[in-house]
């Protein structure tokens, strides 16, 4: 079942089993050993003739060539839908589309309102395809206008809400993601403010296990990496911008001991100022991984 290529990295590789020369006059009593060393227990792959490796992206463009006409065409479905409903004061609406010439189908799901503000009304599309997630929104009455768009690739799409996360009033775009290989805790959250002077949306902002305080305007969240060797952070909404307000770390030199300092890098040099801490301040120490932070 192909997924929509040009959003996802495709690999094509071919493999081989190697037949191997069998003796029906050896013995082997290792069978472990035997089926270990045996050429059939492991495909190879083989480098592409320059031919192939053509070949297998000029069919690569072309899969994405037809798979974004599919999405376009299911797009345009569902803003015909949109249009006809335009006097409803809300409305959410879910169909299927599966094109004639494609193995999968297209999960459309709609949501017209003041989604965002009191003052503008706005339709958030979001189209799931095996392997992508594309969440769209438009603004507009007669004819719409995309604002915003944000396309999570792979199997990592979580889900998506609608929330201040910034604390100026107005609901903003959330995106939850979960990446499928890692080490460690990867909760990613990709955010995109709503601006309310024009009815658009900020640029992307990637936040890794954050928890949002909007009251604050504060951001606390742990990097990513082993327990005892990443960082919880503590950022703070400037308007657009997102101010560094500190970063805390395990003292690796003596475990019940804790370290503030302005440097994102636990590799730092000795010349970085560090505020030294006996205990965990309060602010972090409820946050819903900590523990991850603080086990060795």
């Amino acid at each position: 079942m192909r997924s929509l290529p040009g959003f996802l990295l495709c690999t094509v590789l071919f493999s081989c089993n190697m037949q191997s020369n069998k003796s029906n006059t050896t013995v082997v009593q290792d069978t472990v050993a035997k089926r270990l060393s045996s050429a059939d227990s492991f495909p190879m792959t083989r480098v592409l003739t320059p031919a192939e490796a053509e070949a297998a992206h000029l069919q690569f463009e072309e899969d994405a060539r037809m798979d974004s006409i599919r999405l376009s065409n299911a797009t345009k479905q569902a803003l015909a839908y949109a249009i006809k409903n335009i006097g409803k004061a809300a409305f959410n609406y879910s169909f299927s589309t599966t094109p004639d010439d494609s193995s999968y189908s297209i999960s459309n799901e709609l949501s017209y309102g003041n989604l965002f503000s009191t003052n503008k009304k706005h339709l958030l599309l979001r189209q799931i395809v095996p392997g992508a997630t594309t969440i769209s929104i438009f603004t507009g009455t007669g004819k719409f206008q995309q604002v915003c768009q944000h396309l999570q690739d792979g199997m990592s799409y979580i889900d998506d809400s609608l929330k201040d996360v910034n604390g100026d009033g107005y609901k903003d775009l959330a995106v939850h993601s979960y990446s499928g290989a890692g080490c460690c805790l990867r909760d990613v959250y990709n955010i995109y403010l709503y601006l309310p002077q024009t009815g658009h949306f900020s640029a992307n902002y990637e936040f890794m296990n954050p928890v949002f305080f909007p009251k604050e305007k504060i951001i606390r969240g742990m990097g990513y990496g082993h327990p005892g060797e990443t960082e919880l952070y503590k950022y703070k909404w400037n308007g657009l911008r997102v101010d560094t307000i500190e970063f805390v770390y395990r003292d690796t030199t003596e475990e019940a001991r804790f370290y503030i300092t302005k440097q994102s890098d636990w590799h730092m040099p000795p010349i970085v100022k560090k505020k030294i801490l006996q205990q965990l301040p309060k602010e972090y120490a409820e946050l819903e991984f900590i523990d991850w932070f603080i086990n060795r």
